[in-house]
C-alpha cells in the first residue's frame, strides 16, 4: 500500500467514527496538519509513536492495528517472511 492509499485507509477509518481531523489530532495528541499530510499522501515517514497515537485514537482492535501497521510499512502481506 502506498502512501497516498494508507492516507485514503486513515480518512475512511476517520470518517467511520464520525471524526473530522481537527477531533482526530486532538484525540492522537497530533497536529492537524499531520493528519491533513497523511491523508493527502505527503507524509512520507511514520513514526511509531505516530501510529501508535492513531490506532488508539481510532480504537482499533489488535488485528486491526496489525493490518494499519502493515499498511503504513508500505509492504505487501506477501512480503512479510513470518506471517502469523
Amino acid at each position: 500500500m502506498n502512501r497516498k492509499e494508507f492516507g485514503e485507509l486513515l480518512s475512511t477509518l476517520r470518517q467511520d467514527l464520525d471524526l473530522t481531523q481537527f477531533n482526530l489530532s486532538e484525540y492522537a495528541d497530533l497536529d492537524e496538519a499531520v493528519i491533513s499530510q497523511i491523508e493527502r499522501g505527503v507524509k512520507k515517514f511514520f513514526e511509531p509513536d505516530l501510529l501508535f497515537k492513531l490506532a488508539n485514537a481510532l480504537q482499533l482492535t489488535t488485528l486491526e492495528r496489525r493490518e494499519f501497521f502493515l499498511a503504513a510499512s508500505g509492504l505487501d502481506q506477501k512480503q512479510i517472511v513470518r506471517q502469523v
